[in-house]
């Protein structure tokens, strides 16, 4: 009996053993294989790191050594968390000089109120949330020592891991020297626009005071002959009366009508050339501004079968600068008339005018040849033309860009596709 329970006990504690040595072995195993996975994660991680720092190289020496001020502004602080070196060469300070200045000190006021007022209008419609999508505009900001200088501003949304925008990434770029080129032929094309105008004048002019002058020479030649009819010693003709007293009248009524016809046009033309050569605000009635520019405009296409359409409220008044719409649709309508209608021989351009929500909405729209997508996104850049082989500069667009983007604080968008014409859709603030 002792010796079976010895055995017994010998056996238990072999299996006892050989269960321990397993479950070692498993675990051993299982270690084994963690420490080859922690392993293999380590040199990942450290793969990782190397790229990132590798990356990160790149684009900090990207960052510093580009002319271009990369820059990363918090949404909800309205603070800069991020200034690139190069704001030293752009603007005088150091990047951290730069990022305790407030956004509303960097910036003009006219600038400022207007990155406001875009910045609410995409927040309320997100509409530059896409990574792809961004918006440029033209601003002007202040250096260190006091002065002044245009950008161009390229602006994208930063966003959390839930999609909500937490910070504006931007690019801006000096733009100076350029827009004080594009002024001064700004400002050699308004002379030209002006001496345009006044050919306009002479032409549309000529020919109502031509009748005009006709008439009256008729109505001396016949005020004369009946003057030499009447003697004393003849009895006045009734008939021979009546006859002159009707080419009197006759004669008066188209000196009167070319006369007032003449001062009309010379009227609207003076208006017109007032306007464009200011961009002051007042009341004004657009339909009544539009209706003069379109007069100042006739001599272009009056000898073609093109025809142009404006749908506006007759008494819509509105607190704007009249000289901005009126080279806004003149410049729209003279890109219609060179590029839109080459080769078309009726040409029709639609204008419509309407409000929603405190916005003016302006609609142009023609049924020209249109634009392929490679120039669409050019078209508000300056000096860019499809005709600088016959003469075009091309600032009509960016002029209008400017416009509408500076003058007026509104927005601008253009489609278009080849054969399809060409539609733009102008949004600006109405004041109270």
């Amino acid at each position: 009996m002792p010796e079976k329970l010895t055995m017994e006990n010998e056996n238990q504690r072999r299996k006892s053993r050989y269960e321990l040595e397993l479950r070692v072995k498993e675990r051993t195993n299982e270690l084994v294989q963690a420490n080859k996975l922690l392993t293999q994660e380590i040199e990942n991680r450290k793969k990782i790191e190397t790229t990132l720092r590798e990356s990160e190289k790149k684009y900090r020496i990207l960052a510093d050594n580009v002319s271009d001020v990369i820059w990363v502004l918090d949404i909800e602080s309205f603070k800069y968390i991020y200034v690139s070196p190069s704001v030293i060469k752009q603007r005088g300070y150091t990047p951290e000089e730069a990022m305790e200045i407030p956004l509303h000190e960097t910036l003009a006021p006219s600038s400022y109120e207007l990155c406001m007022n875009l910045l609410a209008e995409e927040l309320k419609n997100d509409s530059f949330s896409a990574a792809e999508r961004s918006k440029t505009i033209e601003i002007k900001q202040f250096r260190k020592d006091g002065s002044s200088e245009w950008v161009e501003v390229t602006v994208r949304f930063l966003r959390d891991s839930d999609g909500k925008p937490h910070a504006i990434l931007g690019v801006s770029r000096d733009i100076t020297e350029r827009k004080q080129m594009t002024e001064q032929l700004l400002q050699t094309k308004k002379l030209a626009a002006l001496g345009n105008l006044v050919a306009g004048v002479a032409h549309e002019i000529s020919t109502p005071l031509g009748v005009g002058v006709m008439s009256a020479s008729y109505l001396n030649d016949i005020i004369k002959e009946f003057s030499a009819s009447l003697s004393p010693d003849q009895p006045v003709d009734l008939s021979e009366t009546q006859k002159y007293t009707k080419n009197i009248e006759e004669a008066s009524s188209l000196i009167l009508s070319n006369l007032t016809r003449a001062a009309e046009l010379l009227n609207s033309f003076k208006q017109v050339a007032v306007d464009q050569s200011g961009n002051e605000k007042r009341l004004f009635n657009l339909k009544t501004c539009l209706d003069e520019t379109l007069i100042s405009l006739h001599p272009k296409y009056k000898r073609t079968r093109h025809k142009i359409n404006i749908q506006c409220p007759e008494n819509f008044e509105i607190i704007s600068s009249p000289g901005a719409f009126s080279q806004i649709i003149t410049n729209l309508f003279m890109n219609s008339l060179i590029h839109g209608f080459d080769g078309i021989e009726t040409g029709i351009v639609d204008v419509k005018i309407s409000v929603a929500n405190n916005y003016l909405l302006f609609f142009y729209q023609d049924n020209g040849v249109g634009i392929d997508k490679k120039n669409l996104g050019k078209i508000f850049d300056p000096f860019f033309t499809t005709k600088r082989n016959r003469g075009g500069v091309g600032l009509g667009m960016h002029i209008v860009y400017n416009l509408v983007n500076q003058t007026l604080k509104g927005q601008i968008d253009c489609k278009s596709s080849p054969g399809n014409g060409i539609e733009f859709t102008i949004k600006v603030p109405l004041e109270s």
